[in-house]
């Protein structure tokens, strides 16, 4: 009676679980379990199998080896209740675990005895088990399947005539495929036993139903993301997809498409350009039937993210963005429920994606509520690294987001994480600052100057000591920025010169030099006299305008010189003029404006 209680009390919210593992219950529950009387086995197992439905918290608590071992030999019981209670209470504990747990040897030995047994029934049910198993394997698991026959067994299913077992075993197979561990496991699943070929039987499977081709294809698509696919299966594989897609209005859709997507990313380059216009026509097709499934939103975001930046495909991207805008603002916003973290960090990438293709389809991205999720995810750890990126191209002078990210304060944060011990963050913010300075309207170099008066200058100074070199180049493109709009002040700039001379004109980074060699050309007056009488300036500007693996360094070397040496200097003359005979254009080309405005003759 007192274990039939606790059995009811289990069925209960999670308030009264915590209550009863809070009482010791668990310790009397693995007792029980080792009863000779079938009726109080039972009534443990069911209790746990209940406790299993709570909270991750509840499920750490009865997930301990002693629980795990005692349900395992359970599945083989004469009383076919507890056989079921056992399997349903370990299918709910491997399935619901956030952590890996272990796996008593027995229980791979009983869903061996499952799947060997005539009953079709218990085939599904050891099927079912392993499924739940799969993201619990080992490679030392795995060896005992391949010795076992379990995985034989899985295989002979499939290639059975009727397939009554196939969905079973292709699931099972499925999910342990996708168990990036198991290496052994997937090559010989797809090269199996006796010169088997699971390709084949599964191509077979997919024409045969909806179901069927769904579960073949999730195996399928497991090898294709370890590129052990041909690309005639790969092809096949993706048109059978499709077909769902364009033909189902159902869950089958919704199951379908995030495959496709899947096996988009995994295709080759020569199956991607084949591939990609069909799957846009799906992706338009899901969009234009209204709400989608949490799974197929979350794919549709992670496509966009990977396709956007397509040359090929920007027309269809702008109708894309143009049904999933609504779709997408709502999966970023923090106070949409209903938008676990996963949908919200693919919705940030889709996004991360958008902001980085052609200008007419960033123009598409506008609103306060965009606005507003931005600058919320900027403050969430996991979200903040994507964010800091897309604000590098929205912040730019034709972005429809860029003023009411500005009026939000966007700035001031993005210069509090110049000092990010983040080396992501830290490269992000002083890019994004990079951009929004870049050829300033008159209207925000009021709202530039407050900056200026702050710490910007000084911490850009201080970046330039970056380790990261692509901390240094943006911070050297954001001081350039500054000085071209006059806005730069000189005492923080004091030490430059020597900061020039000492490291960043010596890097061999071809970006950090080229940028250095700019801001050398855009000093004012009196920086540029301290510079000059920097003994070492000459010899490094000499060595970059002789640089012959780097066009871009060549040039900015030149436009540096012109700049700041007169015309009779023999040494920097003698150098322009023998630029102009390069034989890089872009190098000729510069070299000769240097020397025309110099007022030599060519």
């Amino acid at each position: 009676a007192h274990l039939m209680a606790i059995r009811h009390l289990a069925i209960g919210g999670f308030a009264r679980k915590s209550r009863l593992l809070a009482s010791g219950v668990l310790s009397q529950l693995v007792e029980q379990l080792k009863a000779p009387n079938s009726d109080l086995v039972l009534d443990a197992c069911v209790t746990l199998a209940s406790l299993a439905m709570g909270s991750p918290e509840h499920i750490a608590a009865i997930a301990t080896e002693a629980t795990l071992f005692c349900l395992a030999p359970l599945i083989d019981f004469p009383d076919p209740r507890v056989v079921a209670a056992s399997i349903r209470a370990l299918q709910n504990i491997y399935t619901r675990s956030k952590q890996v747990l272990p796996i008593a040897p027995a229980l791979l030995n009983e869903i061996n005895k499952l799947l060997a047994s005539p009953e079709d029934k218990s085939f599904t049910l050891g099927c079912s088990l392993l499924e739940s198993l799969a993201v619990h394997l080992t490679e030392a698991h795995c060896a005992t399947l391949l010795v076992n026959g379990t995985v034989e067994h899985l295989l002979v299913a499939l290639a059975q005539s009727p397939p009554r077992r196939a969905p079973a075993s292709l699931a099972a197979l499925a999910g342990m495929t996708a168990n990036r561990q198991l290496m052994s496991l997937q090559l010989l699943s797809l090269n199996a036993a006796q010169g088997r070929d699971v390709a084949p039987v599964c191509i077979r499977l997919i024409k045969i139903s909806p179901e069927l081709s769904l579960l073949a294809s999730a195996l399928l698509t497991n090898f294709a993301e370890m590129t052990l696919l041909t690309d005639d299966v790969t092809g096949t594989v993706f048109n059978s997809l499709l077909k769902i897609v364009k033909t189902r209005s159902d869950g089958f859709r919704d199951r379908a498409f995030p495959l496709l997507g899947r096996l988009l990313r995994s295709c080759t380059l020569f199956q991607r350009e084949r591939c990609e216009l069909q799957y846009a026509n799906a992706m338009l097709l899901c969009l234009s039937v209204g709400s989608v499934a949490p799974q197929t939103r979350t794919q549709l975001f992670l496509s966009l993210a990977m396709l956007c930046n397509g040359a090929d495909s920007q027309g269809w991207i702008a109708e894309a963005v143009r049904l999933i805008i609504n779709e997408l603002v709502s999966s970023l916003s923090i106070d949409n429920t209903f938008s676990p973290p996963r949908a919200r960090g693919a919705a940030a990438l889709c996004l991360l994606g958008l902001s980085r293709s052609a200008k007419n389809i960033r123009t598409v991205l506008r609103g306060q509520e965009l606005v507003d999720a931005l600058v919320k995810l900027m403050e969430l750890p996991d979200t903040r690294e994507t964010v800091t990126a897309i604000l590098c191209n929205v912040l730019v002078e034709f972005s429809p987001l860029r003023e009411g990210l500005v009026q939000q304060g966007v700035l001031t944060r993005l210069v509090a994480l110049m000092q990010s011990h983040n080396a992501t963050l830290r490269t992000n913010a002083v890019w994004a600052l990079t951009n929004f300075t870049f050829k300033l309207p008159s209207g925000d170099q009021t709202l530039l100057r407050t900056l200026v008066d702050g710490d910007l200058v000084t911490l850009a100074v201080q970046c330039l000591s970056d380790p990261v070199m692509s901390v240094k180049q943006h911070a050297l493109s954001l001081l350039r920025n500054i000085l071209l709009l006059g806005a730069a002040p000189l005492l923080p700039l004091a030490g430059l010169p020597a900061l020039m001379c000492e490291g960043l004109l010596a890097v061999h980074d071809e970006h950090v030099l080229t940028e250095a060699l700019h801001v050398c050309a855009t000093l004012p007056a009196d920086l540029r006299t301290s510079l000059l009488a920097q003994p070492r300036f000459l010899p490094l500007l000499t060595a970059a305008l002789q640089r012959g693996d780097s066009e871009s360094v060549r040039c900015a070397a030149i436009t540096c010189a012109s700049a700041l040496f007169p015309l009779n200097h023999p040494d920097i003359s003698e150098l322009l003029v023998e630029l102009t005979q390069d034989p890089m254009r872009n190098v000729q080309d510069t070299a000769r404006i240097a020397v025309c405005k110099l007022s030599m003759d060519l």
